[in-house]
């Protein structure tokens, strides 16, 4: 595409709108040439490529984003989702991470046989002591 024809897209492309046309070429001491086509239309819509054609293909995305999206980029369709199973799945797993297993149920039993264990010898404890006082107080004859 040449300047002039870039300059007549993006009339129409603008609507009537502010917008600028830029073309860079840039030559390095080697010989190497590089080349920048710049747009740009208000409110702040503006693309850049090395050719004409690129520059208005990203200003068409700036303009259009929902156009250049992909529902399933690089996703091949397969099998249909077995819903169903998949529910099932998930439910099971949420099972297995509320309830515990064997062993966590067997080492709770442990711990709390070991804290009733404790607490009947504090009790006892406790109620050797009482004991002890009473037959402290008691008068001798």
């Amino acid at each position: 595409m040449e300047f002039k024809e870039a300059n007549k897209k993006l009339k129409e492309v603008s609507q009537g709108e502010y917008r600028s046309l830029r073309f860079e070429l840039t030559t390095f001491a080697d010989g190497r040439t590089t080349t920048a086509c710049q747009i740009y239309v208000n409110p702040s819509l503006s693309g850049r490529g090395s050719t004409w054609a690129e520059a208005f293909e990203k200003l068409d995305k700036e303009m259009n984003p929902g156009s250049h999206i992909e529902e399933t980029p690089d996703v091949d369709d397969g099998d249909p989702i077995d819903w169903d199973a998949m529910i099932s799945d998930v439910r099971e797993l949420r099972k297995a991470q509320t309830e515990p297993d064997g062993y966590e149920q067997e080492q709770f039993r442990q711990e709390r046989i070991s804290e009733v264990r404790a607490d009947d010898r504090v009790m006892e404890s406790h109620l050797n002591l009482k004991e002890e006082d009473n037959h402290d107080s008691q008068p001798t004859r």
